[in-house]
C-alpha cells in the first residue's frame, strides 16, 4: 500500500507533505482569494500568507504587501527585519564580553591571532541565531592594485543570497586606517558595518573618547558623516558608537557603522592581582 502510494506521482505530494501551499499554483490562488476579499480566506485558518512572501509572484507580491500595510499588519514583519541590525550588534558585544573574560590569553597575540578568536566564538553562534555564514579574510572591494580581503563578511545564502555586513579590525591606534578599509569594501549592496578596535593600551573611557574625537574630525566630501551616536542602544549595551555616513553613489540614503571596541587592557587588575598575591 505505501509503496503503490510513493510510486504513484500524483499522490507523492500528499504523501510526504502535510500541506504544500507553498507550491506556485496554490500559493498564487490563495493570495488571489485574499486580494479579491479577506474574508474569503478566514476559512483556512491553518494558513498564514506572511510565510510565503518570498514565494510569492512579484507582482501579487506587491499587491498583497501593499494591502497589509493598509491593514496595518505587515509593519511588525518589516520592524522585525529591521531589528537584526540591533540584534547582530548586540550579540557581538556579548560575544566580545565573553572574550574579553579571557585578556590574559590574549594580551600577547597579535591582530590575525586575536581576528582568529573572534572567529571561532561567533561562526557557529551566528548561524544557529540568524542563519548568518561568517567568511573570514574575504576577497572584496579594492586595494591599491588588486581586491583586498575584509577581516569579516557576514551573509545569508539561503533561498536568496543577501550581503548583511562588514567587520574590519584592528588595533585602536589603526582605527581611522580601519575605518577607511571599511568605506572601501561596504558598498550599497550591504546593510551595515562594524569597526572592531582591539585596545591594549587604553582605559576604557579613553578608548571611546579617542573613537570619538577621530570620527568627529573626519572630513571626507564623498563620505560626509551626517550622524554620531554614543550608546545607541542604551546603558545595557554601553560602550557601542554608531555613525552614519552618506553613499557617494546615492546621497539620499546613508550607510550606519557601529564602532565596538574588545579591551584587552586590564594593568590595574593585573597590578592588584600581583599584589594581592605577594
Amino acid at each position: 500500500m505505501i509503496l503503490d502510494r510513493i510510486l504513484d506521482f500524483k499522490s507523492y505530494l500528499g504523501f510526504c507533505f502535510y500541506d504544500y501551499d507553498f507550491l506556485p499554483e496554490t500559493l498564487e490562488v490563495l493570495v488571489t482569494t485574499y486580494l479579491r476579499s479577506h474574508s474569503l480566506l478566514k476559512g483556512f485558518e491553518d494558513v498564514d500568507l506572511d510565510e510565503y512572501i518570498d514565494l510569492m509572484p512579484v507582482d501579487l507580491k506587491e499587491l498583497y504587501i501593499e494591502s497589509k500595510r493598509d491593514e496595518g499588519t505587515i509593519e511588525k514583519k518589516l520592524l522585525e527585519e529591521k531589528n537584526i541590525e540591533k540584534d547582530i550588534i548586540t550579540e557581538l558585544h556579548s560575544a566580545i564580553a565573553l572574550i574579553q573574560n579571557h585578556s590574559i590569553e590574549l594580551i600577547n597575540k597579535d591582530e590575525v591571532e586575536v581576528s582568529n578568536e573572534i572567529f571561532r566564538m561567533t561562526k557557529r553562534l551566528f548561524k544557529k541565531t540568524f542563519n548568518i555564514e561568517i567568511e573570514r579574510e574575504a576577497q572584496i572591494g579594492r586595494a591599491k592594485v588588486k581586491l583586498g580581503e575584509t577581516d569579516f563578511v557576514l551573509y545569508i545564502n539561503d533561498n536568496s543570497y543577501q550581503n548583511i555586513a562588514i567587520i574590519e579590525n584592528k588595533f585602536i591606534e589603526d582605527f581611522l586606517k580601519q575605518y577607511e578599509q571599511l568605506l572601501g569594501y561596504l558598498n550599497t549592496c550591504f546593510k551595515f558595518g562594524i569597526t572592531l578596535s582591539i585596545n591594549k593600551a587604553k582605559t576604557l573611557d579613553s578608548a571611546i573618547e579617542y573613537i570619538l574625537e577621530k570620527l568627529k574630525n573626519i572630513d571626507d566630501e564623498e563620505f560626509p558623516i551626517v550622524n554620531i551616536i554614543n550608546n545607541p542602544f542604551g546603558d545595557e549595551y554601553n560602550y557601542i558608537i554608531k555613525s552614519e555616513h552618506k553613499l557617494p553613489e546615492d546621497s539620499n540614503k546613508t550607510m550606519p557603522i557601529y564602532h565596538l571596541i574588545l579591551n584587552l587592557y586590564d594593568d590595574s587588575r593585573q597590578r592588584i592581582a600581583q599584589k594581592a598575591r605577594k
